[in-house]
């Protein structure tokens, strides 16, 4: 029963975290912050998009939803 609970308790984290993903990429397309193509990062990898979080405190109220989102994150 408590190896059952501990699943559960993963089980239900991950889907938290999934719906945070979802709610953190859906702000940064509207607010223009991720863009896809080809591009080279400073560490020289290449990567098939780009985030922009500079973008992102220009709208107060998505700034402080994607602050949430990373407080429940690291907790």
């Amino acid at each position: 029963m408590w190896v059952s609970a501990i699943y559960s308790s993963a089980a239900s984290w991950a889907q938290v975290k999934a719906k945070l993903a979802e709610e953190a990429a859906l702000i940064l397309h509207e607010s223009s912050a991720i863009s896809f193509g080809s591009f080279k990062l400073t560490s020289g990898l290449n990567s098939p998009y780009y985030i922009d979080m500079r973008l992102i405190p220009s709208y107060p109220e998505k700034f402080n939803k994607i602050c949430e989102i990373y407080c429940k994150l690291i907790k």
